[in-house]
């Protein structure tokens, strides 16, 4: 079973690609920030190392060791002002997993992001419009990367059980919600599926509540 490195896996979709990972018997690293709590994926047999992915070679470092058939997924990013991770931070990611030789990589983004942007309100925009304008470059980065890469683009996003109900929508406009836990299906899922390869998703579920 092919192994598996996660950016992003402290919280929220990155930690929910861990734990279905991990379920599934895969073999997880995750780079943590240094103070960063690590509780969650060290009770779910993670292998967490430490370092900032705003730092390139603390981000190469993260490849140490990984065998050639390992999958990359990153979910960096922040809406908070100032903070450029969801650009720098997974540049890094593209970057290194390039450098690894490694060939499989899923990045979560949002709704907004690239040709989506005309989708997005006008309140989302003011609202934290910047960071995906920082999401879009990442986008833009790893779309002229030579790797085998899928965008996932999920809507608002919720806490709680998977509700299965997740809609990969393609090249139409789409809002909405979906739950992190369903994404992290959605990316696992996309990871087994060559098909994906070269394709960006938004990723909403109607059944899934405000």
């Amino acid at each position: 079973m092919r192994g598996l490195i996660v950016f992003g896996a402290s919280r929220g979709v990155g930690l929910e690609v861990a734990r279905q990972a991990r379920a599934q018997g895969r073999k997880v690293r995750a780079l943590l920030r240094d103070g960063g709590d690590a509780a969650a994926l060290d009770a779910i047999g993670v292998d967490v190392v430490r370092g900032d992915a705003l730092d390139a070679a603390a981000v190469a470092a993260a490849f140490d060791g990984l065998d050639a058939q390992t999958d990359v997924v990153t979910t960096l990013g922040s809406f908070g002002p100032g903070v450029p991770v969801d650009y720098l931070g997974n540049r890094n990611v593209i970057d290194a997993t390039e450098a690894a030789g490694l060939e499989r990589l899923v990045l979560v983004t949002s709704l907004g992001c690239s040709e989506t942007w005309p989708h997005l309100s006008e309140r989302s925009r003011k609202g934290f419009g910047g960071a995906v304008r920082e999401k879009t470059l990442a986008e833009a980065w790893l779309r002229t990367s030579g790797l085998d890469q899928t965008i996932i683009r999920p809507g608002g996003l919720r806490d709680g059980e998977a509700l299965g109900g997740a809609r990969l929508i393609e090249n139409e406009e789409a809002h909405g919600f979906v739950r992190r836990a369903d994404v992290a299906a959605v990316v696992l899922a996309c990871l087994a599926d060559p098909a994906t390869i070269g394709r960006a998703f938004s990723v909403v579920d109607p059944a899934c509540p405000m």
